[in-house]
């Protein structure tokens, strides 16, 4: 067919048409995906989105948060604005009425001092007029900070010490600062009585924590702690295998009955673990354990009952070793012996709750203190358990399971020769295209 200049204006017409075309189409798909606020994260870790528990908190939250960030426009290593900004984006997304302000110190450095700023890039957060600061951009730190704020009042939780009681403030692998580091992050006081000299637990107290003693309570001592439950108080009651110490009136009071022996539990084998540490079968149905679905485990346990006859109201919170058995007598290498053993499944934790005059009175009893110790609570679910027990206990219902996680951060390395290697393949097919676009056109002006 001959090509006449009609026809070459009807092609480049044609042509016109078509980049018109594809160019709306493109205009038209840009413009679209600005309206969708649709997000894809395909990080290892998930680090560009918040995790599913610090999402429901903070749609639940009720009221705006105002949070003003203290950073300089410029430095020599560059603006954390950029950073900032996208460190909160996924915060201000699940909850829409999240402002955020920016302030130069050096622009303004009496809202600095006031502010009490020590930092470029610290961060001041609102609620409900409380106002706490920021220095670290970790989605667990911002997510407890308002936890604490959301909080009507701080909430003084007493250990009993006195008894080599397990404490909350030593660092021992048998004590438990690690657990009440946790609980002072998300807004608790602690603080400790003892009941050999105080006549009392101060009326303050939202929780009375009694962490397994090693001696014996003297008889007014426990007769302090049941005039603390008569009013009313909340209890956490940490235990261990053996006799109680001293406080069979406390336990005949709330209406608690034990069985002697330790549970074992052959399934810890499959996490290389001595059968002596429980693992979690089932959590019932309370609300201490919603949401509850990391499986915990329970060294050196003791299981609890209840009476009947209590002026509680008991539910069963967490049952263990659903293959164990109770060992009555002497552990003799993890065998059970059915005339003597107690087949599982065991109930380790329990809740006792009864309404009052004024209040609703909260008891939780767990039988076993490794638990929530320093050498055990990093295991699975224990430190979630924990603290979503004290938050039912405090009254603190709406906080249960809104524990936010920690994130391990994976960055791939790459030496020179991997470096080196990576480029050479991604620039072969490169080459590859300009080599033939060469050749192509050497023929065609041959």
């Amino acid at each position: 067919m001959k090509i006449n200049q009609k026809i070459r204006n009807q092609f480049r017409l044609q042509n016109s048409i078509f980049v018109v075309l594809v160019l709306s189409l493109a205009l038209i798909l840009g413009y679209l995906s600005s309206l969708s606020q649709t997000r894809w994260d395909v990080t290892n870790n998930q680090r560009h989105s918040l995790s599913a528990t610090s999402k429901q908190f903070i749609k639940d939250i009720d009221g705006p948060v105002n949070i003003t960030a203290y950073v300089s426009k410029s430095d020599v290593e560059g603006s954390l604005r950029p950073v900032i900004y996208s460190f909160l984006e996924p915060f201000k997304r699940e909850k829409a009425d999240i402002s955020v302000d920016f302030i130069d110190p050096r622009e303004e450095p009496l809202k600095a001092e006031e502010a009490g700023i020590r930092f470029d890039g610290e961060l001041v957060v609102q609620y409900r007029g409380r106002r706490e600061n920021l220095s670290s951009l970790t989605e667990q730190d911002l997510t407890n900070l308002l936890i604490r704020l959301s909080r009507s009042t701080d909430k003084v939780i007493y250990t009993l010490v006195g008894h080599g009681e397990r404490s909350l403030e030593e660092n021992k692998p048998r004590d438990m600062s690690l657990f009440g580091n946790h609980l002072k992050k998300i807004g608790f006081r602690i603080s400790q009585v003892d009941l050999s000299s105080s006549l009392r637990v101060n009326e303050d107290a939202s929780l009375l924590i009694i962490a397994s003693p090693k001696v014996n309570l003297l008889p007014a001592e426990a007769n302090r702690v049941v005039r603390y439950l008569e009013n009313g108080g909340n209890l956490l009651w940490i235990l261990e295998p053996g006799a109680l110490p001293g406080m069979t009136s406390v336990a005949d009071y709330i209406g608690l009955k034990f069985s002697e022996g330790m549970v074992l539990d052959p399934r810890a084998g499959t996490l290389n673990l001595s059968p002596t540490f429980s693992l979690a079968s089932r959590y019932l149905d309370h609300p201490a354990t919603e949401g509850a679905s990391i499986t915990s485990v329970f060294p050196l346990a003791r299981p609890i009952e209840h009476n009947e006859n209590s002026d509680f109201e008991y539910t069963p919170l967490v049952e263990i070793a659903d293959q164990g058995w109770l060992e009555v007598g002497e552990i003799n290498e993890g065998v059970f012996n059915p005339n003597e053993d107690l087949p599982g499944p065991h109930v380790v934790a329990g809740a006792f709750e009864r309404t009052l005059t004024d209040k609703n009175q909260r008891v939780v009893i767990v039988g076993s203190g490794h638990a929530l110790s320093n050498q055990h609570l990093g295991l699975l679910g224990n430190l979630d358990f924990g603290v979503n027990g004290v938050n039912w206990l405090t009254g603190d219902d709406s906080l249960i399971s809104i524990q936010p996680k920690s994130r391990s951060d994976r960055s791939l390395e790459i030496n020179l020769a991997v470096f080196v290697l990576a480029n050479l393949f991604l620039c072969l097919p490169v080459i590859f295209i300009i080599a033939g676009g060469f050749v192509w056109w050497r023929r065609r002006r041959a």
